[in-house]
């Protein structure tokens, strides 16, 4: 998922109070959070969000070459944010 955030938000003054990025994101989110609750339809947002085929617990330990999952499910997740953030590139761009 992207495109949650609005740029009024992630370049909030709020976000300067932090210094660990974790901190700083989650800080903005829940101020916009805050104020879409408050405020409700004061912020447009479309956001963008990426599905993966469905997957069978087989075929993920196959790909890992055992019998743990979790290895071939992480692989999994970056290929689709990759291939997620290329997407949002070229919508963006284009």
């Amino acid at each position: 998922v992207s495109n949650v955030l609005t740029k009024q938000w992630r370049n909030s003054f709020l976000y300067r109070l932090r210094s660990d990025p974790v901190d700083r994101r989650r800080l903005v989110e829940f101020g916009q959070v805050i104020f879409q609750l408050l405020f409700p339809r004061r912020l447009r947002t479309i956001p963008y969000i990426s599905f993966a085929k469905p997957v069978g617990v087989d075929e993920l330990r196959r790909e890992s070459g055992s019998n743990r999952v979790l290895p071939a499910v992480i692989m999994r997740a970056k290929g689709l944010l990759a291939d997620h953030m290329a997407w949002v590139k070229t919508f963006m761009n284009g």
